[in-house]
């Protein structure tokens, strides 16, 4: 879990986790905030709660998801003919 506080008045939320964590996207960190991974002050708000300067940030980053890469049959004898058409 991250914790961070807040050091703007009126800042919104997504765009405070964005500024914390530039790796992430806005849409990754609104996805985060909207699956309830981000608490202020241990409570669930959206992302366009306006944050207090005494405000706690905490949100968890799920860990991520194995993706399975599978080779697939691509006919390659299209290519073999631009090839031979150049040279």
């Amino acid at each position: 879990m991250l914790t961070f506080m807040a050091d703007k008045a009126d800042e919104r939320l997504d765009v405070f986790l964005t500024r914390m964590k530039p790796e992430f996207s806005r849409s990754h960190v609104q996805k985060l905030i909207a699956d309830g991974q981000v608490t202020v002050n241990n409570v669930v708000r959206k992302g366009n709660y306006r944050l207090r300067l005494t405000d706690e940030v905490s949100f968890i980053i799920p860990e991520a998801e194995a993706v399975e890469l599978l080779p697939e049959d691509i006919p390659l004898e299209f290519l073999k003919e631009v090839f031979q058409r150049y040279q």
